[in-house]
């Protein structure tokens, strides 16, 4: 499909029905805004920047509230811990089973932007001073500092031995987690670099300065520029050779890296959301996409045409996440926020009435 054709199909099925549960995080006297979201089999955690952290199970019955906290930006779980970091580059260790706070790890001096596990014991950290930090979650001690950017390092990307991070100062830098070192610093983007993907065979960054760049992370050299989007490129996904990508235009673009000869091509552009898109996850052959537009839709991911809509239209999409058959949405409704839990099947639409 050329590039700048168009697979959405309008008439794509639109059912009435209403979410399975609705959960209001904030209250009237403390209006709260979704900073992030965490999820696995058994738990979604959910942040806002009043302060609060909301522990749900898998089906979203909510099981406690954190508190004693600044505003929380980013979060990690592995099994029953999860990982919390915050303004001021406060984070903390809990346990997701009792509540307990077992650590606060102490060495960001900024907000922490990102956090990964490398392991049941060991999570890195990025923050707005332009650090990375690698933790004994056990002990509470750092065990590595890694340091060269001189912006906000906003996303991680971990594979194997290998961190990468991309920074507002608008480079890429991979980093040898074995030997405490940093192995490339990617130079191209002209402006700050939002989010990274790395499958272990190549990276990819999306940045402000409207393009994506396709890396090699053995030599760290450049392997494409990909130009489509005419705004920010926040969001990416990256499976099995196919690149999915959305940016503040509202446009989502899906490329294929593994053609004929190394060569890469776009499948198809779509014009997504009338707004920035906000979240972006592909699971199962579909795409689910939020955005600040107040829409969240679900998209063939083979294709790019529109399979449906979940929910009527919000004043804004916090984040949006697919887990088996239902559907997490977090959103902005008539001044509340909330936490949306839909069952979805196959071919179906869901919009509350």
């Amino acid at each position: 499909m050329a590039a700048d054709s168009f697979a959405q199909n309008a008439a794509a099925p639109h059912y009435a029905s209403q979410p399975r549960s609705r959960i209001r995080l904030d209250e009237d006297t403390s209006r709260g805004v979704v900073t992030d979201i965490c999820s696995t089999a058994d738990y979604i955690v959910v942040t806002l920047d009043n302060e609060k952290t909301h522990v749900f199970d898998g089906e979203g019955h909510e099981r406690m509230i954190l508190y004693a906290h600044a505003t929380v930006w980013s979060t990690a779980i592995w099994e029953e811990t999860l990982v919390t970091g915050a303004v001021g580059g406060d984070i903390r260790v809990w346990n997701l089973e009792s509540g307990q706070k077992l650590q606060k790890l102490t060495g960001h001096t900024a907000t922490v932007r990102q956090i990964k596990m490398l392991d049941a014991n060991t999570a890195v950290s990025s923050s707005r001073e332009g650090s990375l930090r690698i933790w004994d979650l056990a002990q509470g001690t750092c065990k590595q500092i890694l340091e060269g950017h001189t912006g906000t390092v906003r996303a991680l990307a971990v594979v194997g031995d290998i961190i990468v991070s991309a920074s507002y100062d608008t480079t890429v830098r991979l980093w040898s987690i074995a030997q405490g070192s940093c192995l490339h610093i990617l130079h191209g983007h002209n402006d700050a670099v939002y989010h990274v993907v790395f499958d272990g065979k190549r990276i990819a960054t999306g940045s402000a300065d409207k393009s994506i760049r396709i890396w090699d992370p053995t030599t760290g050299a450049c392997i494409a520029v990909l130009q489509a989007h005419e705004a920010l490129v926040s969001q990416l996904d990256l499976q099995n050779g196919i690149l999915t990508s959305a940016a503040s235009d509202g446009s989502i673009c899906a490329w294929h890296l593994d053609g004929a000869e190394g060569s890469i091509s776009v499948i198809y552009k779509i014009p997504g959301h009338a707004n920035s898109v906000t979240s972006l996850q592909v699971r199962d052959g579909k795409i689910y996409s939020g955005s600040s537009d107040g829409d969240v839709k679900v998209w063939n991911a083979q294709d790019g045409t529109l399979v449906g809509q979940i929910g009527s239209t919000a004043n804004a999409i916090w984040r949006v996440v697919s887990r088996s058959n239902k559907v997490v949405v977090l959103a902005s409704r008539n001044n509340e926020c909330l936490m949306e839990i839909w069952d979805y099947a196959q071919e179906r639409s869901c919009n509350p009435t």
